[in-house]
């Protein structure tokens, strides 16, 4: 028999299962390190590196209080 009760793990979004993973905190640390490390590269681009959403990875950065937004700047034109 399926067990169907809720454990809080997992859910549906758009009609697909979604599993809530969790993750060390080890990894964690060191996927948020491995984002810093690379100033040149954007959330989506690391977190495909390792196999995470980029979600999770940017949640995690800022919780670390790294989050630090990236790419092309325009600055506002002296007045």
């Amino acid at each position: 028999m399926l067990d169907t009760r809720d454990t809080g793990s997992c859910g549906s979004e758009n009609g697909h299962l979604v599993v809530m993973k969790n993750y060390p905190p080890e990894f964690k640390a060191d996927a948020v390190a491995l984002y810093e490390s690379r100033p040149e590269a954007r959330i989506r681009s690391v977190a495909a590196d390792l196999g995470i959403n980029p979600e999770t990875l940017r949640s995690w950065v800022r919780a670390a209080g790294a989050s630090l937004p990236r790419g092309p700047t325009t600055l506002a034109p002296a007045a």
